[in-house]
């Protein structure tokens, strides 16, 4: 017999590989379960999917240790969303491990940057949208008044256009009806494309989703002095101020 298997009672032979992924399983799974979490905090995702699948003992270790699949998100998203709207994400998703398993498929859909997804979406809407999460208003409610700033120069592909097109279209829907709105699209200049007003939810979407892509370069420090503009001449003193600024953050200093 060749000398690199092993023989189990029963007769058949076993690959010395399987017998060492075996033993190697065992090592883990005789170790205490603080100790085995510490050694996965450090440990990156395609190993962490492995682990996953080697068998139902690591498994289910592996499901109670939510700090690993955070760990792994954090470090393909922590410069794309905030802490805050991590952890929303995460509960959105159903958990940090199927979070994580979103964000590696939306990276292999877009390797351009780290791409948000659709549970990270959805929570920066909650984020903007209710501030205060899902309890109910009080009387001292805050009215929101929200500036869109779309980046529509010629750095921002189709595709990515078309994204934020429906990102706002759903932060329109989630917004309060007694929001006010304006949108503004900017390159080198600045277009106000739907003026400060309260939300008109049926014209408001149809000339969000019908916008036309400006092109041209990028100067995104005029287009937040004017957003803050905006804001200043048609808001009142009370009320939540927001400005959402949506861009890929390339600048071509000699086109400004």
């Amino acid at each position: 017999m060749d000398e690199d298997t092993e023989v189990m009672s029963d007769g058949e032979a076993v690959p010395e590989s399987v017998s060492r992924s075996n033993s190697s399983c065992s090592s883990l799974l005789c170790l205490p379960e603080e100790l085995f979490f510490k050694c996965t905090e450090s440990v990156g995702l395609q190993d962490l999917v492995s682990l996953d699948l080697v068998n139902k003992d690591l498994h289910g270790l592996l499901q109670q240790d939510a700090e690993c699949w955070k760990n792994c998100v954090q470090q393909r998203c922590e410069t794309a969303c905030s802490e805050q709207i991590l952890e929303r994400a995460a509960c959105i998703a159903g958990g940090w491990k199927r979070l994580c398993i979103e964000a590696e498929m939306a990276r292999k859909e877009n390797k351009r940057w780290v791409p948000a997804t659709e549970s990270m979406i959805k929570a920066a809407i909650e984020r903007v949208s209710r501030p205060n999460g899902n309890k109910a208003q009080t009387e001292t409610r805050e009215d929101t008044s929200i500036v869109l700033l779309i980046d529509g120069s010629s750095s921002i592909s189709d595709e990515d256009f078309v994204m934020i097109r429906s990102f706002c279209d759903q932060l329109l829907h989630g917004l309060d009806r007694d929001a006010q709105v304006c949108l503004i699209q900017f390159n080198q200049n600045v277009v106000t494309e739907i003026p400060m007003a309260r939300l008109d939810l049926e014209s408001n979407s149809k000339k969000v989703l019908g916008l036309a892509q400006a092109m041209g370069s990028t100067d995104i420090p005029a287009a937040l002095e004017f957003a803050a503009s905006v804001l200043k001449e048609n808001c009142q003193t009370q009320g939540r101020k927001v400005v959402l600024l949506i861009s890929d953050g390339q600048v071509r200093e000699h086109e400004v």
